[in-house]
């Protein structure tokens, strides 16, 4: 408990990693507790306040900029699908793309 509370210092989130408890074994908690360092070293603390697990790792996922070190710790926590990440990220690149191509075909008709 101890190291946790120290982590609280770090990060400025203890809601957090009360929640993180909750999600899984004992065994895991480190690892979460891993990933919490990382971000809050890459001042990422602020993006951690979700409620919950899905919407925690897609805002890891969008923001990081150090994907390839944190790809271990996404493919090893527990109740994670990799693949749901993967298409959630699809989905949103290609939302982008309708809309940007929506906004060029509307500018085209403006000229015309």
């Amino acid at each position: 408990m101890r190291s946790m509370k120290a982590m609280n210092g770090c990060l400025g989130e203890w809601k957090v990693i009360q929640m993180m408890m909750t999600l899984s074994l004992r065994a895991r908690i480190q690892q979460w507790l891993l990933l919490l360092k990382l971000l809050g070293q890459m001042g990422l603390a602020m993006a951690l306040e979700v409620e919950d697990q899905e919407t925690l790792l897609l805002n890891l996922w969008k923001k990081t900029d150090k994907r390839l070190q944190l790809m271990p710790l996404f493919l090893d926590l527990p109740g994670l699908n990799f693949n749901w990440l993967m298409m959630m990220r699809r989905k949103r690149n290609v939302k982008k793309k309708k809309r940007k191509r929506k906004r060029k075909m509307n500018s085209d008709n403006i000229f015309k």
